[in-house]
């Protein structure tokens, strides 16, 4: 696991700016509002919302293993802000190709191609309508992936200058349609300047998104394990029956799989790791929390139970930059145009950010 390389004050404080803002009643002012903006101004200020983009580039510094850990512990507390957004997808992108990070959270369209870009002197000028934008009402700007006659371009557009109709994903988390008339933007550069097309923006998303499975699916264990040693039936724990136990031994190998995959793509950033990552977090999702939900019983579909803060974000970012099966059938022509060596290859690297 990359948390034992993670200074343990970046964890402890993160954790207790999650525990201060996402207790039960908190979450459900934020599903009203859209999100939680105290949450974010506080991240904000402790500098949490740049870690793992140089100084240089605007960021707090960091590593990407300590961005990561960030945004897995946001997902633990279900944490109603577009941290994952912009530690490590639009953070990321905009200083490797030299953009200015925004002032105020950033969301970023998951579905490259939605956008075309048309060149206009020094400027650009951006036409379409991007669906299912997380966070898009609430961000100061827009991350596309705009397609053009050039290739793919890479524009941030300030959300004053775009059309956006509300929208909610099954967690409650804002997921807007972003529509685009003539909006014209200097803050825009060709893809390929930094290696970025369609496949790597939409694998980036889905390791993301993995990585917030992985830290949904752990609180949800803990929630499990602690209904399950609490609720007596016959005189003793259901946690004590063979048949809790096993499920709930399930749910731990769903977790320790989703997290060990998810934390390998994103650190890894090769495609492959993405996409096994999203396949195993997505399986890990349906199957965890069928399995949370099955000890839960029906107390586990009240609101008054804080699971389903946790199960209803993983059946949403399950689905999120491509589901299992897109990604699985991706992975298979990938592999099955590698030939045997390149599979073994393939399962055989391991080396992350020279750690062996």
């Amino acid at each position: 696991m990359i948390a034992a390389t993670i200074d343990p004050i970046l964890t402890e404080t993160a954790l207790r700016i999650f525990a201060e803002h996402c207790s039960p009643e908190k979450l459900g002012e934020a599903e009203k509002a859209g999100w939680s903006e105290a949450l974010w101004t506080t991240l904000s200020d402790s500098g949490l919302t740049r870690v793992g983009v140089d100084e240089s580039g605007g960021g707090s510094g960091g590593s990407v293993i300590e961005a990561a850990e960030l945004v897995r512990l946001a997902a633990y507390s279900a944490a109603p802000v577009p941290l994952a957004e912009a530690l490590l997808i639009a953070g990321p992108v905009l200083a490797s190709a030299g953009l200015p990070l925004p002032e105020g959270p950033v969301s970023v369209a998951p579905e490259p191609g939605e956008i075309h870009a048309e060149r206009a002197s020094a400027e650009w000028t951006l036409n379409g309508r991007a669906t299912a934008v997380a966070w898009a009402r609430i961000s100061a700007q827009i991350v596309v992936l705009a397609e053009s006659a050039d290739g793919p371009v890479l524009a941030a557009v300030p959300t004053a200058e775009v059309e956006i109709a509300a929208g909610r994903n099954l967690a409650g988390e804002p997921r807007d349609t972003v529509i685009m008339r003539d909006v014209r933007v200097g803050t825009a550069i060709l893809a390929s300047r930094i290696s970025l097309d369609a496949e790597t923006w939409r694998a980036r998303g889905a390791a993301v998104r993995a990585l917030q499975i992985a830290g949904a699916l752990e609180r949800t264990l803990e929630l499990t394990v602690r209904h399950a040693k609490e609720r007596h039936q016959f005189g003793r724990p259901i946690a004590r029956f063979q048949a809790v136990g096993q499920l709930i031994t399930l749910l731990g190998e769903s977790v320790a799989q989703a997290r060990m995959a998810a934390e390998v793509a994103v650190v890894s950033h090769r495609l492959e790791d993405a996409m096994i990552a999203k396949i195993i977090a997505g399986e890990a999702a349906t199957q965890g929390a069928a399995n949370a939900h099955q000890i839960h019983g029906a107390m586990g579909t009240t609101r008054e139970c804080h699971l389903h803060w946790f199960t209803r974000r993983l059946w949403s970012w399950r689905d999120e930059f491509g589901a299992e099966t897109a990604w699985a059938r991706r992975l298979g022509t990938n592999i099955s145009h590698r030939g045997s060596d390149g599979l073994w290859n393939l399962i055989t690297a391991t080396t992350i950010e020279g750690q062996d």
